[in-house]
C-alpha cells in the first residue's frame, strides 16, 4: 500500500481521493510539458506543430513516454482497501 502513513477516515475519503487525481495529472501535465516534449517546444508547441506534419517519434521515446507515465501512474494510486 502506497499511502499506510495517513489515517484510514483520510484514506478513504473523498477529499484524498480528488487530491491524489489532481496531483496525478498535475504531474503528467509537468512530465508532458518539460520532459516528453521540450523538444518541440513544450506542449503547446506541439500542438502547433502537429497540424504541419506528422511528428516522428523513435522507439526510445515512446518507451521512455510509456514507462515514466507508468510509474507516474503508480506513485500516485490508491488501493481498492486501507491496510
Amino acid at each position: 500500500v502506497n499511502w499506510k502513513m495517513v489515517s484510514e477516515p483520510f484514506f478513504l475519503s473523498n477529499a484524498f481521493a480528488v487530491g491524489l487525481l489532481a496531483a496525478h495529472l498535475l504531474v503528467l501535465l509537468l512530465f508532458a510539458h518539460f520532459k516528453w516534449c521540450r523538444h518541440d517546444g513544450g506542449l503547446l508547441g506541439l500542438i502547433r506543430w502537429s497540424n504541419k506534419a506528422t511528428p516522428h517519434l523513435s522507439v526510445d521515446h515512446v518507451l521512455y513516454v510509456m514507462f515514466t507515465g507508468n510509474f507516474v501512474g503508480v506513485l500516485f494510486s490508491r488501493s481498492l482497501h486501507y491496510q
